[in-house]
């Protein structure tokens, strides 16, 4: 299936790094044909998250609604024992613990399988609270106050664990270094590598890192799922890395590759 034959979506791999708009304005550099084309897209993907990002053309963008409420699935791996004010790796550590409790987090996430969750949004998320961006609110230092958090109703249908490894603490930090490094704009890069230099540099045990599926409702936070499941499991947990694999009958192989953004 060529994704780019269809007039009305395509369906995209967006790379670590990128933000869905910076996706599309490569799209746009990469193939001319769609230089003076609306297009829009459905479900969003953080600058740490990748892979696959459907975007409407044209007239397509009329079902935008139809194709943002499609199920999702998701390869995500959380490392234990941090905690980071983003839930992922392009925060700041807000919490660190060496007691780690590996199976309690592996429950937990078998555990959600066929529940419904009420999630709010997190700290650094663009849904407006007055007015205001979370993420803005956050780097104004105004509270992150759940009362007044908007929430929604996720459904979890399926969840699977994918394995379990450890990073060396040069490995994690090798592998922040990195991806903090590709992502483009102002998100306090400079201070959050410097953060973990810190925190890295002591002595400290290898990290535990822990890989799942989960497909989905629309909306589903997977790092929020992931910084619940750490505080419930009494370790603290962030994502390290996450992958949407599939968006409905959107998958993988259907995607098609931009390059990096460096």
């Amino acid at each position: 299936m060529n994704p780019l034959r269809n007039t009305k979506h395509i369906c995209l791999y967006k790379p670590l790094g990128m933000t869905p708009l910076q996706a599309i304005q490569q799209l746009r550099k990469e193939h001319p044909e769609y230089e003076n084309q609306k297009i829009g897209y459905a479900g969003r993907l953080d600058p740490m998250a990748e892979g696959v990002l459907l975007c409407m053309v044209g007239d397509g963008n009329k079902l935008r609604e139809e194709y943002i409420g499609l199920d999702k699935t998701y390869d995500v791996t959380a490392i234990l024992g941090f905690s980071t004010d983003s839930y992922d790796l392009l925060g700041l550590v807000t919490d660190s613990s060496t007691e780690i409790h590996t199976h309690e987090f592996e429950k937990s996430v078998l555990k959600l399988a066929n529940t419904t969750i009420h999630q709010p949004y997190p700290p650094y998320s663009s849904q407006p609270v007055d007015g205001i961006p979370l993420y803005k609110r956050a780097r104004m230092g105004l509270p992150y106050d759940l009362s007044t958090i908007p929430h929604k109703e996720r459904e979890i249908y399926e969840v699977s664990l994918l394995g379990r490894y450890s990073l060396t603490p040069d490995q994690l930090l090798t592998d922040i270094q990195e991806k903090v490094d590709i992502v483009t704009g102002d998100f306090r890069q400079e201070l959050i590598i410097r953060t973990w230099e810190k925190l890295l540099i002591s002595p400290i045990h290898n990290i535990t890192a822990i890989k799942a599926r989960i497909r989905c409702s629309s909306g589903t936070f997977i790092r929020t799922l992931i910084n619940d499941l750490g505080k419930k499991a009494g370790s603290g947990a962030c994502v390290h890395s996450l992958v949407r694999t599939q968006i409905g009958e959107f998958s993988l192989t259907d995607a098609i590759r931009l390059y990096p953004p460096r």
